[in-house]
């Protein structure tokens, strides 16, 4: 189970700003930054994810991106 799904459009936050409120919000939960995963179909916004050590998955098509993101759990031990 996710501890926090964060959706820009549903918080009504825009990227690149949405990720200083993630980081804080990872630093509050003594979290870090590679145990999340970021998706975005922008390749700006997922290299400025990895820019900060967030892992991430550049939304090309569902399937696609299913896979990636089971690879991307299965790293974390995520079940």
């Amino acid at each position: 189970k996710f501890e926090k799904v964060v959706i820009s459009a549903e918080c009504k936050r825009k990227k690149p700003d949405l990720f200083h409120d993630v980081l804080m919000f990872l630093s509050y939960k003594k979290t870090a930054t590679q145990d999340c995963v970021f998706i975005d179909d922008l390749p700006q916004y997922v290299q400025a994810a990895n820019n900060l050590g967030i892992p991430s998955i550049q939304f090309a098509g569902t399937k696609q991106s299913i896979q990636e993101l089971k690879h991307a759990l299965a790293k974390l031990n995520f079940s």
